[in-house]
C-alpha cells in the first residue's frame, strides 16, 4: 500500500511479528529534504573533522560493521540547522504516518563514511535495544552522496518477503521502525557519505 500524503511518499508492508514501514521525502515540500548544497556541508564538515571507527552495541567488530563514523554534537549552535531540519522531518512524518510517541534525540547524530578501499559494510542488525527505558524507536538514514558517485553501498530493510532497497536519491531522508531488521551492503567502488540518527520515545507496544 501507498500513501500520499501533501507530497510525501510513504510505504507500509504488514509483516509478522512486526509492522514494516518507512519514509522518505523524496517528492515532498523543499523544506523536507536535503539540498545538494546542504549535503556538501555536512560531507565537508566530516572530511575536516577527525573520524573515529564505527563500532556495534557490543563495540568493535571488523568483521560485523567496517565504516568510520563523527559524532555531530545536537547542542552545538554549528550544527543546529541540521538538527532542526531533522526535527522538522521526523514531526511530520510522525504527525502524518507513525503517529508514535516520542521523547527526541537522544543521541548524536553519526556522519557514516561507507569507502570502497576497505569495502565498508553493516551487517544485519536491528537498531532498537529493549533494555533501554527510552530505546531507538525511529531510525532516520539522511543520503548525503550522489548515487552515481559510488557502487554497492545500498541500504536494505527486510520485510516476510524480501529485502526492499531505501532511496539513494542525494538529500533524501529515510524513517523506519527501530525494530526493523536492515543492512548496509558493501560499497565496492567510490564512497557513501550517510547522516544517521535515532529518535527515542516509550517501547512500542
Amino acid at each position: 500500500m501507498e500513501l500520499h500524503n501533501v507530497g510525501v511518499l510513504f510505504h507500509t508492508n504488514v509483516t509478522f511479528p512486526d509492522t514494516f514501514a518507512y519514509y522518505d521525502c523524496e517528492n515532498a515540500p523543499p523544506h523536507l529534504h536535503f539540498s545538494e548544497e546542504e549535503t556538501q556541508k555536512i560531507i565537508e564538515t566530516y572530511d575536516e573533522a577527525q573520524s573515529v571507527r564505527a563500532i556495534t552495541y557490543n563495540g568493535l567488530d571488523l568483521n560485523y560493521r567496517r565504516a568510520n563514523k563523527l559524532n555531530m554534537e545536537v547542542i552545538s549552535v554549528e550544527y543546529a540547522w541540521v538538527i532542526n531540519k531533522i526535527a522538522h522531518i521526523v514531526s511530520h512524518a510522525n504527525a502524518n504516518f507513525f503517529k508514535a510517541n516520542l521523547n527526541g534525540m537522544l543521541e548524536d547524530f553519526e556522519i557514516i563514511k561507507y569507502d570502497s578501499n576497505e569495502k565498508s559494510f553493516y551487517d544485519k542488525h536491528v537498531d532498537y535495544h529493549g533494555n533501554q527505558t527510552l530505546p531507538r524507536k525511529l531510525s532516520v538514514v539522511i543520503q548525503l552522496s550522489d548515487e552515481n558517485d559510488y557502487e554497492g553501498g545500498d541500504t536494505l530493510v527486510y520485510t516476510d518477503r524480501e529485502a526492499q532497497k531505501l532511496k539513494k536519491k542525494r538529500g533524501t531522508t529515510n524513517i523506519f521502525r527501530s525494530t526493523t531488521l536492515h543492512e548496509v551492503t558493501p560499497v565496492t567502488k567510490g564512497t557513501r557519505y550517510a547522516l544517521v540518527g535515532w529518535i527515542s520515545g516509550p517501547h512500542w507496544v
